[in-house]
């Protein structure tokens, strides 16, 4: 082992081993988020089009409905992250409203083919964003489960975002959100 590695153990005896770069790395990822805050963060660019937007409100759509039920809190994330990208939220809401109302009213088996029926991100140049929107709209309750894993894997099958990429992303938005329960059933 390394002469400046530390040796840590958390509150349960979990052991952490820190690298002589873990300090550098920790402040240098730190400094690009504020930790005390819950506002919607988002690591892409943005060059938002209408095309966007209405992928935007399908894959909020498809997020709000991915674990069977309409929230309130999804919505509210909806609207952070429209604020966050300085998208009008009364338009966007008739766009997402007209999207709940034909997924619901409509024969999908499940979100995952209406997001494939409607051509979802098919011309997207920011498939991270939406990636990224999806991400805190599933996770608004605060709890990951086994079908919104699952879901998440086939949005960014859809974008054609690499795994090492979404294994990078969920993991630093978990480490920012302590609050997020992760409720998996293991199959072996």
């Amino acid at each position: 082992m390394h002469q400046n590695t530390k040796k840590l153990l958390s509150e349960n005896g979990k052991m952490f081993i820190h690298s002589p770069g873990y300090e550098a790395t920790k402040e240098r990822l730190e400094s690009r988020w504020s930790s005390d805050t819950k506002i919607v963060h988002f690591m892409s660019p943005t060059a938002l089009s209408t095309e966007f937007i209405y992928d935007l409100a399908k894959i909020c759509c498809a997020s709000i409905l991915s674990d069977g039920s309409h929230q309130e809190e999804e919505t509210i994330v909806a609207k952070e992250i429209c604020k966050e990208l300085n998208i009008d939220w009364d338009e966007f809401n008739a766009i997402l409203t007209k999207a709940l109302d034909l997924v619901q009213n409509s024969k999908y088996k499940d979100v995952y083919e209406y997001l494939r029926y409607s051509e979802f991100g098919k011309n997207t140049k920011n498939a991270m964003l939406l990636f990224e929107a999806t991400l805190h709209i599933v996770l608004a309750d605060g709890i990951m489960t086994d079908k919104e894993a699952k879901f998440l894997a086939d949005v960014a099958d859809i974008l054609s975002i690499t795994t090492d990429k979404v294994i990078c992303r969920i993991a630093q938005f978990l480490r920012f959100e302590n609050d997020v329960l992760v409720d998996l059933t293991i199959r072996e």
